[in-house]
């Protein structure tokens, strides 16, 4: 999958004027799934002065038929996705998001762990013991015991984001991310560096995969692949023959496997990750996730709504009909026929048999401020329903929380400072968000 981070001269720039008639947000949209950088801009004129404020919001985002978009919630994005089967899954997100269902994603249930944190990938080990990894200020790791109802802080001592996390037993496993990554043998309870990149420094990594307990991969950022074949004691360098970004890597057999990166890259390898040729995809877009249902079906998804299909063990890929435009971060089939992805802006799809693919849509109630910007107060409309209202400033602080709020929100400017606000609602059945601006 992909990571934070902004790429000068690879973005689109989008303007709107939902801050109102004084003030655009100017959307700079890159190829990553977890990052959009929003430049908040308002030009307020008051007798010849003009007050310009600069706001940088971080979020750390055929050969078939078409797909399904699910029913879904208001503003986060989701990281990662999981199936144990047809029926019963987990999507984790933004703000520590967490949404389960066990009738195919008919209907989700919806928990928050944090605020500005973000899951960003997710491993279980059976249908009750799983992991989730992210990061806000530092690296954030969770565990359920209970196939996620129930959610634990684990003390892994990363003081950088993490992007992924792989167990191979009870015991052992490994979380990769921004520099070094840890690894614990007493499942969890205690954690050590994880040491990877070898002499030439440290690199930041992406994805972590293991097929059984011996053999590994990790891959990053300029075209780094490592493998291990004595569990994750040792780690040796492979050859991607490219320096770019490396997102997301899957096995279908001890020999046979597959890596995909930026700009639609896709590597194989037919001798356990020796060697790696590159494949032809056919696009540009930014790929993030790879996933096989056999030896010849695969899938990538990636930007744009980009939804690539193989049937012959990577010789050539297709594009999908996709009923989306939003970064899709993960696909997960639990079976051959039924296969599900998450992505951002809280795009959920669905296919049933693999091969013809429906539509459906879902509709989320906006919630609306004005005046925005405000100067002394600003009213907050919300749909029918009961929430709760939190305010961060552009540090990702809380400021202000109010309970049970229904219709309508008085904000005040006191105690608040000029600048931009992150307005956070929410309630059992989601969560969504406004930017609001403050000049005093």
């Amino acid at each position: 999958m992909a990571s934070p981070e902004f790429r000068a001269g690879a973005c689109q720039i989008f303007v709107s004027n939902k801050l109102g008639d004084s003030a655009k947000a100017f959307l700079i949209k890159q190829p990553s799934a977890y990052s959009k950088v929003f430049f908040l801009i308002t030009l307020i004129s008051e007798s010849m002065k003009s007050i310009y404020l600069l706001f940088f919001i971080l979020i750390s985002q055929s050969l078939f038929g078409q797909w399904t978009e699910q029913d879904s919630f208001g503003a986060p994005s989701f990281g990662d996705i999981y199936f144990w089967n047809d029926s019963e899954g987990i999507i984790v997100g933004q703000f520590l998001q967490i949404l389960q269902t066990n009738d195919g994603g008919e209907e989700w249930d919806q928990q928050s762990l944090g605020t500005t944190e973000w899951f960003r990938k997710m491993h279980f080990l059976d249908e009750n013991l799983g992991y989730a990894v992210g990061f806000g200020a530092t690296g954030v790791m969770y565990k359920t015991n209970d196939g996620g109802d129930s959610w634990e802080v684990v003390e892994c001592g990363a003081s950088n984001p993490l992007y992924d996390v792989f167990f191979t037993t009870e015991e052992k496993g490994f979380a990769v991310g921004i520099s070094s990554g840890r690894k614990t043998i007493d499942g969890g309870a205690s954690w050590t560096t994880l040491s990877i990149t070898g002499t030439s420094g440290a690199t930041s990594t992406l994805d972590v995969y293991f097929f059984n307990e011996d053999l590994g991969f990790v891959v990053g950022w300029n075209g780094l692949i490592r493998k291990t074949t004595d569990g994750g004691t040792s780690w040796t360098a492979s050859t991607s023959g490219t320096s770019s970004k490396l997102s997301s890597i899957f096995f279908t057999s001890l020999l046979n496997g597959y890596i995909v990166g930026e700009a639609g890259i896709i590597l194989r390898t037919t001798d356990g990750g020796e060697t790696w040729d590159s494949l032809d995809s056919g696009i540009a877009s930014d790929l993030y996730c790879v996933h096989f249902t056999s030896e010849n079906v695969g899938y990538a998804v990636g930007a744009e709504g980009m939804i690539l299909v193989t049937t012959n063990a990577g010789l050539s890929w297709f594009v999908e009909s996709s009923p989306t435009t939003n970064a899709l971060t993960s696909i997960y089939f639990p079976s051959v026929s039924v296969g599900y992805i998450c992505g951002q802006n809280t795009t959920i799809l669905k296919t049933t048999n693999g091969y013809t693919w429906h539509e459906e849509k879902y509709s989320s109630a906006e919630i609306q401020i004005y005046p925005n910007p405000m100067a002394e107060s600003a009213t907050l409309k919300l749909p029918s329903g009961i929430f709760q209202v939190q305010l961060f400033n552009s540090l990702g602080q809380k400021v202000n929380e109010w309970n049970n709020v229904q219709n309508t929100l008085q904000i005040t400017n006191e105690n608040l400072s000029s600048g931009a606000y992150m307005v956070r609602v929410m309630n059992e059945q989601g969560i969504s968000g406004e930017v609001m601006m403050v000049v005093r």
